[in-house]
């Protein structure tokens, strides 16, 4: 095998930043030289390796030019996005230095601040200038805990949470990672297109359509109609991300909700340790969506001055949109709390089941299915037909395959003890898998 070094991501980084100067709404930031750029990679790949009593060094590095923030900080836009916290002397940007702030730059709120202050073109001289304060509300926002966040500056961002481990982004939006010695690439569509959004469509659609009979409409939202089929990915997408917080590791397998836990087509594939009843998310998102359809509705009127509250022929609104605002915090907070709660599941050994709808019917479970002819799985991205053996992978990702290869109307959830999320479906008769969605 071909060792791979973080000045290997360059390249790829510098196509990444072509693709996205042809999106519309996401504009890339300007991406630092190659000098600079292996400089900054290399950097924080061998900070991620440092602990401190005992303590991991995590940490998001940002390359900001300190003119570019004190140009634009005394504007009231860029006070209330974030805070800055300029040093007085600039400090040499090293591993060790990266190591002795990281407790400091919390990892959710906190960004370090580099740039290259040499004066001469072709010179490096790299500084940290300072830390940048996003709070939590952005973090939580990309990992859809929260309505709202305001974004760091758009400038490539550096991360490590584990050893050995770099991931570069932009505004929290994964581009690409080193980890365990592989590159990763995030597939940003996959829930959107191909075979794994061609598998949870039909339940989308579901909950859509059981939002319009509780609203009595033929079509949600005539600016964002397809905001519930969002919301179904979003959900999903959050069990995961606490999923991947717990740091444990854990496979979460989906089935069709026409498939009950007494199933021979289930029972014969894989058995529940501790069969429960959990079924609580599916009649939130419901009560979601139509609290999001009233609110907004009642939102947009007020904002267009169409609505005067202090009129008294206006009091039942008022009231209306009070209530569905406390509505809307309780539903955001119940949501949040299934999410945890399907996540905690995983954390014992076994597998989460749970049917499309959100309904977990068992966790704990072990996977029996035996899949003989089942060699290799193929790696879905640019090259679908790129194979690897099973014997490549851990005893959890085999079970994963061995399960979705038996039984071809399911998905699994793969996440390792160092973050990555996997994911596996059978295709046909082959066994694809997505090695980081989120």
């Amino acid at each position: 095998m071909l060792s791979i070094f973080p000045k290997d991501l360059i390249p790829l980084i510098k196509k990444v930043g072509k693709k996205y100067s042809k999106l519309k709404f996401h504009r890339m930031p300007k991406i630092p030289n190659d000098d600079i750029l292996e400089k900054l990679l290399d950097t924080a790949y061998h900070a991620s390796f440092l602990t401190e009593e005992e303590r991991k060094c995590r940490f998001r590095i940002i390359y900001l030019s300190p003119n570019e923030i004190s140009s634009k900080s005394s504007s009231k836009y860029y006070d209330d996005k974030f805070r800055i916290i300029p040093f007085s002397d600039f400090r040499n940007f090293s591993p060790n230095e990266i190591n002795r702030l990281s407790p400091v730059a919390e990892y959710e709120r906190m960004l370090i601040c580099v740039y290259n202050i040499a004066q001469q073109k072709n010179q490096i001289d790299l500084k940290i200038w300072g830390i940048i304060d996003t709070g939590e509300n952005w973090w939580r926002f990309i990992h859809h805990e929260s309505c709202s966040g305001s974004p760091p500056p758009n400038a490539i961002t550096i991360e490590s949470l584990n050893p050995g481990e770099i991931k570069i982004s932009t505004q929290g939006d994964f581009i690409i990672a080193l980890r365990n010695g592989q590159i990763y690439q995030h597939e940003h569509d996959s829930f959107r297109k191909g075979p794994l959004a061609d598998y949870l469509l039909p339940t989308q659609q579901r909950l859509y359509q059981d939002v319009l009979k509780k609203l009595g409409t033929k079509k949600f939202d005539k600016d964002d109609d397809d905001y519930p089929h969002k919301s179904y990915i979003f959900f999903l997408e959050r069990i995961l991300f606490h999923l991947q917080q717990k740091k444990h590791g854990g496979c979460l397998i989906i089935i069709p909700s026409n498939l009950s836990r007494t199933d021979t087509r289930l029972i014969d594939r894989i058995n529940i340790k501790y069969p429960c009843d959990y079924n609580f998310a599916w009649e939130l998102l419901v009560r979601h969506l139509i609290n999001h359809n009233k609110y907004y509705d009642l939102h947009a009127a007020l904002w267009d001055g169409k609505i005067n509250f202090v009129e008294k022929d206006r009091s039942d609104e008022f009231q209306e949109y009070s209530m569905l605002s406390d509505e809307r915090e309780n539903i955001e907070n119940g949501m949040g709390d299934v999410a945890r709660a399907i996540a905690c599941l995983s954390t014992i050994d076994g597998a989460v089941v749970m049917t499309d709808s959100f309904h977990v019917i068992g966790f704990g479970g072990e996977v029996i299915a035996t899949s003989p002819s089942l060699k290799e799985i193929f790696i879905h991205g640019d090259n679908p037909q790129q194979s690897v053996s099973v014997d490549n992978y851990g005893t959890r990702h085999r079970s994963a395959f061995r399960f979705c290869s038996s039984l071809d109307d399911s998905i699994a959830f793969i996440v390792s003890q160092d973050g990555g999320v996997k994911a596996t479906k059978r295709v046909q008769d082959k066994v694809f898998l997505w090695p980081d969605i989120i």
